[in-house]
């Protein structure tokens, strides 16, 4: 049995996943109106490769936001609400969405308009960068053990030297 909570997150899944559908196809619409038939003599074969595959990008994102939404009932009786869409992972999938509606109906007006898609594997790159930077770029173990007994003394001398100096300006 699931709580006034599970209810109230299951209504809130299923109003966000109409309002995305519903996001989708007026991007889609406007595109397919203003690009291919109002400016068919500037759609090509690449234009129409584009509208598919952010049609195919855009579904594939429908479907997964979908899939978690989805509530869960056992003999008619609601048992879980779904997931929480406003955290997690799922949260990129809204981004895609909203980069990809944005992409098309830039497109629309302007074959310029594609570029904007260059943002996913940019920030993609981003994400993946920060994760790795630890792993290339991180020397500091490394440059600690080259550091010979005269130099690591030095520096101990040093910094006792700076310390003291910081204790008697207070």
């Amino acid at each position: 049995m699931a709580g006034a909570g599970a209810k109230k997150r299951s209504e809130e899944n299923a109003r966000t996943v109409r309002n995305v559908g519903i996001y989708i196809l007026v991007c889609a619409a406007e595109f397919a109106l203003i690009r291919l038939y109002f400016k068919q003599s500037s759609a090509d074969w690449t234009t129409w490769a584009a509208f598919a595959g952010t049609m195919l990008v855009q579904g594939i994102s429908y479907i997964s936001i979908a899939a978690v939404a989805k509530p869960v009932y056992s003999n008619g009786v609601l048992v879980d609400g779904g997931a929480d869409l406003a955290k997690g992972s799922i949260s990129y999938f809204f981004d895609l969405l909203y980069v990809t509606g944005f992409a098309q109906v830039l497109a629309s007006f302007t074959a310029y308009g594609w570029y904007v898609y260059a943002v996913v594997p940019a920030y993609a790159g981003f994400k993946v960068f920060q994760i790795a930077k630890p792993l290339l770029f991180d020397k500091s173990k490394a440059s600690e053990a080259e550091v010979d007994e005269a130099t690591r003394k030095k520096l101990e001398r040093t910094q006792m030297r700076a310390e003291r100096r910081r204790v008697k300006r207070f």
